[in-house]
């Protein structure tokens, strides 16, 4: 197998660190954003002032909490998945996107459940909760897709 062959089948690693960061950065801070436009949507007018700063506040304590878990996450099933996707010839950001929510869905759902998150009676929230999450997780891996490709693939 040539130098180029085999730089073509798998996921180049300088720029897969790159690609891992933005995303963990994009997952973590999408839930908190979503946490903060939903608050600031449903205050009274009269405390906009004091619910954005309560909301952002908010926002930066999920983006610390969860950039942990949306680094490992990346590492332990990201890693596998995009390297697999990138030698099978999927590399577009729509792959990355699919595969992302998918898998971000998936362990949410099963993280969510251990956690004992679910409730029988009202399945609701747990159903929000995954589903905002899987969504930042298409995002996510949009994001390790863009951020990870070479120049001259980005050319193409």
């Amino acid at each position: 197998m040539s130098a180029m062959a085999r730089h073509d089948s798998v996921w180049p690693p300088r720029n897969a660190i790159r690609g891992l960061v933005a995303g963990a950065l994009t997952g973590a801070s999408l839930p908190g954003a979503v946490i903060v436009v939903s608050g600031v949507a449903t205050s009274p007018t009269e405390s906009l002032g004091s619910m954005l700063v309560g909301a952002v506040l908010v926002m930066l304590a999920v983006l610390v909490s969860t950039l942990t878990i949306w680094a490992f996450g990346l590492i332990m099933i990201g890693i596998p998945g995009w390297w697999m996707l990138w030698a099978l010839g999927w590399r577009s950001p729509w792959a990355g996107a699919a595969f992302g929510g998918l898998a971000t869905f998936m362990a949410s759902s099963l993280l969510l459940r251990g956690l004992g998150l679910h409730s029988a009676a009202d399945p609701k929230p747990f159903l929000i909760m995954t589903i905002v999450l899987g969504l930042s997780g298409a995002v996510a891996g949009w994001v390790v897709v863009v951020a990870s490709r070479d120049e001259k693939e980005t050319a193409e």
